[in-house]
């Protein structure tokens, strides 16, 4: 039968060139040889040429050149299935091209991708939260930007560390929680800077400056008691007082904070006046009954002799603290043939 003479006759497809495809494919055959095929006439029918194993030779040349090409363009929707990429395997870098020429991919002599990082990548990269294996676990180094003064960058910009001349990597420790915020989280630990004795300690320029604290060499911490907005008053009295105010106009949401407090009566007395002194918006508090006590009361003496006082505190802590909107007020008996005299240190503070 015909089907059955091998090298008989011509098999010719039965669609023409460019006519819509139909029927069966042909499975087709070529010319197996060690070496490539002599050369032929232009436009000459050929053998398909293979290799001993049976594979195509497909020959890669600057007239004709071979190329494979993906059929989904840049930046469209992903389908299909990849082409495998090979490359040129290689124990040292290949030689440097021209700009813009066509490269071979390089690989090592185990088959791995030849990459060299250029200052944005390099070591090994890892999924958050994995575990790290101390001398084990690649780490990719970072570098950083000696700069005295390093310029700013804008919001949800990339910036480079910086350093010391030294190479010690600069940082800013900052607490996460806003002042009037309410506490979360750790402390930090606090440390300052030694003052020696009898050296004033640095001065800034204005209010609001950061500021170091500061200590003894040992590590004691220079403390100053007071408060930095310190009212010193002066009252004075020849009269008997029932509920005169010495500190009034204290508005609501605001208190009295006293730090030191003295009442001196004058030598010139000829009497021992009492006096009482305290918190309250219309008198000051009044003397308790025999066993019995009273609240408010900063200082109360059942009478004072002539040229002499009483003092409470001495401005480094605080003495008594009077309820929202109190005032301070006095009571006193009269200073016959002399005065009274009330030296007090105070601040207000707002709630």
């Amino acid at each position: 039968m015909a089907d059955q003479q091998k090298g008989l006759g011509e098999r010719v497809g039965n669609e023409a060139h460019d006519a819509t495809d139909t029927g069966n494919p042909l499975k087709i055959g070529g010319h197996a040889n060690a070496a490539l095929r002599s050369a032929v006439g232009e436009d000459d029918r050929v053998d398909l040429s293979c290799d001993l194993a049976g594979q195509v030779r497909v020959v890669n040349d600057v007239s004709t050149p071979l190329f494979v090409q993906g059929d989904i363009a840049h930046d469209a929707t992903s389908s299909g299935n990849p082409v495998l990429m090979g490359g040129h395997a290689n124990a040292s870098l290949p030689s440097a091209v021209g700009e813009n020429d066509r490269v071979r991919a390089s690989y090592d002599l185990q088959g791995q991708l030849r990459v060299i990082a250029t200052g944005s990548t390099g070591g090994t990269s890892a999924v958050d939260d994995s575990v790290f294996t101390g001398g084990a676990t690649n780490l990719t180094p970072m570098g950083a930007i000696f700069d005295a003064t390093p310029p700013s960058v804008t919001d949800g910009s990339v910036g480079t560390p910086r350093m010391s001349s030294t190479r010690i990597l600069l940082g800013e420790v900052a607490g996460d929680v806003a002042h009037d915020d309410p506490d979360a989280g750790n402390p930090v630990k606090q440390g300052f800077k030694a003052v020696e004795f009898n050296v004033d300690p640095p001065t800034v320029n204005a209010d609001d400056d950061r500021v170091d604290s500061i200590a003894t060499p040992q590590g004691i911490q220079w403390v100053l008691g007071g408060h930095p907005n310190i009212i010193s008053r002066e009252y004075m009295t020849t009269a008997v007082q029932t509920v005169d105010p010495i500190i009034d106009s204290i508005s609501a949401g605001s208190q009295i904070v006293i730090t030191e407090i003295e009442v001196l009566t004058s030598a010139a007395g000829s009497t021992t006046p009492k006096v009482r002194i305290g918190f309250g918006t219309s008198a000051p508090p009044t003397e308790p009954t025999s066993g019995n006590t009273v609240d408010e009361v900063v200082l109360s003496h059942p009478g004072i002799a002539a040229g002499s006082g009483v003092v409470r505190g001495n401005g480094s802590g605080i003495v008594a603290i009077g309820a929202d909107g109190a005032e301070l007020r006095i009571a006193n008996d009269v200073p016959t043939g002399g005065q009274i005299t009330v030296l007090v240190n105070y601040y207000i503070s707002t709630l």
